[in-house]
Parts: C-alpha cells; sequence; structure tokens
C-alpha cells in the first residue's frame, strides 16, 4: 500500500466539509494519512492507516468516511486519536 494524494485530498475534503472553518494540518506518518483539526478551539486527531482505505477510490471517501461515523466519533472523543483500519473506526493507536 501506497501514499496517494488524491486520497489525502479526499480526507481534507471530507474534514473540511465536517468541520466547516477548522484549522487542518497533515501530520506526516509513514502508515497512514494522518491530521489535526482544530475547531472552535477544540483539537482532534485522524489517523486513517493506508490499509484502511486501499482499494478505495478518491470519490468514495466521503461516504466511506460516513459509514464509519467517522466524525461523529472525533467529536465525541475530542483530541482522543481516532483510527480508521479496514474495519472501522478504532481509539487510539493500531
Amino acid at each position: 500500500m501506497s501514499y496517494r494524494i488524491d486520497i489525502r485530498d479526499a480526507l481534507i475534503d471530507y474534514l473540511s466539509e465536517e468541520f466547516g472553518g477548522a484549522d487542518i494540518n497533515e501530520v506526516t506518518d509513514e502508515d497512514s494519512y494522518s491530521f489535526s483539526v482544530v475547531s472552535n478551539g477544540q483539537r482532534y486527531f485522524l489517523r486513517v492507516m493506508l490499509d484502511g482505505v486501499s482499494g478505495l477510490s478518491a470519490d468514495m471517501i466521503s461516504d466511506a468516511m460516513q459509514s464509519f461515523s467517522v466524525s461523529q466519533t472525533m467529536r465525541s472523543l475530542g483530541d482522543f486519536p481516532v483510527v480508521v483500519t479496514q474495519s472501522g473506526c478504532i481509539f487510539g493507536s493500531p
């Protein structure tokens, strides 16, 4: 599995839509697409494992994140990391 710019961009678009006006920064990681999100003074962290989105095209990312309730999970956990794997959302680091 390799890092793909189109997937990264689709994840940023998803986060921008879900957290309107948020400051979204990519965090360098070899095994995942990782983002720090600051919205209304609250900090969130999302880590999407490369294998968690393997086989998906960029236009499938938003639906996949919605099906895993990613933004809702991020909001409920606050600054505790949310990780997306092939199985869905988990908490903490895989």
